[in-house]
């Protein structure tokens, strides 16, 4: 049986060389007007995995106010992702070391990706990570809108406040 764990958080600031994250947070300031600069980690794991690439697409939701009243719930794209597990075998670094594992086809990949954001209100929001079969291309928001119709879950969800 194929298993994947995908885990996305947000922090404040991250080192893909050292492999080193810093500040995991779940409670952000708002700063009015300005955008904020961010890391989105991703860890992948795998065990038994037999697809060639992981098809990776994130969105920010706001979920509701501190008072729990729930609008209309604005969601933004972020990006979208491609992992090629032929090219997480071996890992940058001293001596490029290629690990090993005790399991037929298991892999694992971390990544590191910064974004600017401006959040439009305080309140509740969740990092969302919808997992595709096939390269993604196309309009975000039909996308977005598309999960909901066929009632495709994230695999990863992350919640946070903005202050």
């Amino acid at each position: 049986m194929s298993k994947i764990n995908i885990c996305a958080f947000i922090a404040k600031n991250a080192n893909g060389q050292e492999q080193t994250i810093n500040n995991i947070v779940n409670e952000i300031e708002m700063v009015e007007g300005k955008k904020l600069s961010l890391v989105i980690v991703t860890i992948i794991n795998g065990i038994e995995f037999d697809k060639s690439n992981i098809y990776l697409d994130y969105f920010i939701r706001y979920v509701c106010d501190f008072e729990q009243k729930c609008e209309k719930r604005p969601f933004t794209h972020l990006f979208s992702s491609t992992t090629q597990k032929s090219k997480i075998k071996k890992r940058e670094g001293e001596g490029n070391l290629e690990f090993k594992m005790l399991y037929e086809n298991t892999f694992f990949d971390t990544s590191y990706d910064e974004i600017e954001i401006g959040f439009p209100k305080k309140g509740f929001y969740e990092l969302e990570v919808f997992e595709n079969e096939e390269n993604i291309s196309g309009d975000w928001r039909k996308r977005y809108g598309q999960y909901g119709k066929v009632d495709k879950k994230p695999v990863s969800v992350y919640g946070f406040a903005v202050k």
